[in-house]
């Protein structure tokens, strides 16, 4: 089982996301949104997002999340 994890390091708060037996880049783009949509309801808004070299974290859905955190931060 595989499971998507977001940590906020200041805080040690942790987000996990339900797992699946097989990941891909499609499940890896709805956990990254979904990590999105619970982060632009914080005060402490992310501003970095570190990853393996996985292909599943395409390039289209690491622009996608920087831009909407840059977008919700800017509001």
């Amino acid at each position: 089982m595989y499971v998507l994890v977001f940590m906020h390091l200041e805080t040690r708060e942790v987000f996990v996301t339900p797992s699946t037996r097989s990941p891909d880049s499609a499940w890896v783009t709805n956990q990254a949104k979904a990590f999105v949509n619970y982060a632009t309801d914080r005060d402490e808004k992310p501003t970095c997002l570190i990853h393996d070299r996985d292909t599943k974290f395409s390039a289209a859905l690491l622009c996608r999340a920087a831009a909407r955190i840059r977008d919700d931060q800017a509001q």
